[in-house]
C-alpha cells in the first residue's frame, strides 16, 4: 500500500462514520491545496474534518504525524499542523480498525504529532487514550461549546 492509498483510506473511513451519524459530507475539487479533507453538515452545521491515516504501532504508541512534508523544487518543505484550519481531527488507526475524533482546538499547542495509546502510559504525559476518542459526537460538542462561547 502506498501512503495515497493509506491516506485515502482513512478518509473513506472517516466520511463513512460521519455518514453513519446522520451528516451529509462535502469533499473539496481542488489541486489538494486545501487544509481539510472534508466538510460535514448537519442542520446547517459545517464542520471541516482534517484525516490522518496510522498503520502501525511504534512501542506502546500508535503516532499520528501532523505536520505535512511537502516537496518544491529544491527540497522538502515541513508545514507545522495548524490547528485552525479545521474543527476535527479525525485519526484513523487501520490495525484497531477504529477512528479517534478530536477537537482540533485541543492540538493548539502540538504542531508535529499525536500519539493515541490503548491505556494509561507511565512513559508520557503528552499521550491521548483511544477509548477518550472514538465517539465522534463527543468531538462534535466540544466544536460547538468552543464555537458558541466565542474560544477559537
Amino acid at each position: 500500500m502506498d501512503s495515497k492509498f493509506k491516506g485515502n483510506l482513512g478518509v473513506s473511513k472517516s466520511i463513512s462514520c460521519f455518514i453513519e451519524n446522520g451528516y451529509s459530507i462535502f469533499i473539496p475539487f481542488s489541486d489538494g491545496t486545501d487544509q481539510f479533507d472534508f466538510i460535514a453538515s448537519m442542520d446547517g452545521i459545517l464542520i471541516k474534518v482534517e484525516v490522518k491515516s496510522v498503520f502501525t504501532k511504534y512501542r506502546n504508541a500508535y503516532i499520528a504525524q501532523l505536520k505535512s512534508i511537502r516537496p518544491n523544487r529544491s527540497k522538502n518543505v515541513i508545514h507545522p499542523f495548524d490547528y485552525r484550519c479545521c474543527d476535527i481531527l479525525a485519526t484513523y488507526i487501520d490495525p484497531l480498525d477504529l477512528i479517534c475524533f478530536v477537537d482540533s482546538y485541543e492540538l493548539r499547542n502540538n504542531r508535529s504529532a499525536v500519539h493515541f495509546v490503548e491505556s494509561n502510559s507511565k512513559y508520557s504525559s503528552n499521550t491521548w487514550i483511544i477509548s477518550h476518542y472514538v465517539d465522534l459526537n463527543n468531538a462534535v460538542k466540544s466544536v460547538l461549546n468552543r464555537v458558541s462561547g466565542g474560544v477559537c
